[in-house]
């Protein structure tokens, strides 16, 4: 059996966009769709168990974002709540249009406690500008796996790793905007992520199954 180790699964998400060299996409990129797909799609595909909760992070009184995602986040949502000296939940705007008509980009705004936030691409805005440290706590849901970032690491369960390898490079043929290659790989994908989902279906039952004394 093949062990799909994320340097195996980068050289496969190569052969299988046929961007083949460093200049055509970065190993650093491909990664990130591997990572993307692997832990906010794949675990929704096949309905695994994820764990809810609060993301929290500090601001300063210099800084003005923006403030990337954890690394575990698959989504954030409301509410967010802005803590220190009290504690207040924030205005949340999901569209940058909105939030930069509240806070437009060409006005200077004075330091205070923050109110507002924009959720947008993996990435938190907060508005106005902080004056010193708060905690910023929004509301997520977290994978249930971790990221994969050395070259010898391996998805939690190794027969994932086709079902992977196949999902990332229809991603990044998306977003390419190569939808005939993408079309391509759908078949064997899907073929992949059904041998996925039943093996999870049967680790279901088996648990199920499991006598209680």
């Amino acid at each position: 059996m093949s062990i799909w180790t994320l340097a195996e699964l980068t050289a496969k998400v190569r052969s299988l966009t046929g961007r083949k060299t460093e200049g055509q996409l970065s190993s650093a990129d491909i990664v990130k769709y591997i990572n993307n797909y692997y832990q906010g799609i794949f675990p929704e595909l096949l309905s695994l168990e994820k764990k809810k909760g609060f993301w929290e992070f500090e601001t300063s009184g210099s800084d003005e974002g923006p403030y990337p995602y954890d690394a575990s986040i698959i989504v954030a949502k409301p509410p967010v709540y802005c803590i220190g000296g009290g504690q207040n939940r924030m205005r949340i705007f999901t569209e940058p249009e909105h939030f930069y008509h509240a806070w437009p980009r060409s006005q200077a705004y004075q330091r205070s406690r923050p109110r507002d936030c924009l959720i947008w691409r993996r990435e938190l805005l907060i508005a106005p500008p902080p004056d010193g440290v708060y905690v910023i706590s929004v509301n997520a849901e977290f994978s249930i796996v971790t990221p994969l970032t050395e070259p010898a690491d391996v998805p939690e369960q190794d027969n994932w790793g086709p079902a992977i390898a196949y999902g990332a490079a229809i991603e990044i043929s998306l977003d390419k905007g190569d939808d005939a290659k993408a079309g391509d790989l759908s078949g064997p994908y899907k073929y992949y992520l059904n041998l996925c989902t039943r093996r999870e279906v049967r680790n279901l039952m088996f648990k199920r199954a499991l006598p209680r004394f």
